[in-house]
């Protein structure tokens, strides 16, 4: 039974766990829009990008409760081992080929100014502290 700072760490870790789970939600909530803007022409990739991005935020409370619950039952474990780790290799493999897709054709996603001033404000950006680089539109010299 962990004791002293363990414990913090332990419920720290749990509390990171958490928000990513609900981080993870939220994307899978309103995340697709986003994901399908950057590259329209391939549906079936767009949408494993975004199961991908969604399950490699939320899993992690899921993984660590069936550790937990699980005890030290080797069955179980490699159950929940195989279960989550093969599934977040898969995810990796398919943000790769999202990635590949974009990049060899030099692809630019147009963000307009009020995008780009969203972000900014969720990100805690602005312009006494930080800017974000403008990108340039077709057209724009």
């Amino acid at each position: 039974m962990p004791t002293g700072v363990k414990v913090l760490l332990f419920a720290l870790l749990n509390v990171a766990e958490v928000l990513t789970f609900g981080i993870g939600v939220s994307f899978f909530i309103f995340g697709y829009p986003l994901v399908q803007r950057v590259l329209p022409e391939s549906r079936r990739l767009v949408f494993a990008a975004y199961l991908s991005i969604g399950w490699l935020l939320s899993h992690w409370w899921p993984h660590d409760s069936l550790h937990i619950a699980n005890g030290m039952d080797t069955g179980g474990l490699l159950a929940i081992d195989y279960g989550f780790h093969i599934t977040l290799m898969i995810a990796g493999v398919i943000l790769a080929l999202f990635f590949f897709a974009l990049a060899p054709a030099g692809r630019h996603v147009p963000v307009s100014q009020r995008d780009r001033q969203n972000n900014q404000q969720f990100l805690g950006f602005s312009s006494t502290n930080c800017q974000v680089p403008q990108s340039k539109t077709k057209g724009e010299t």
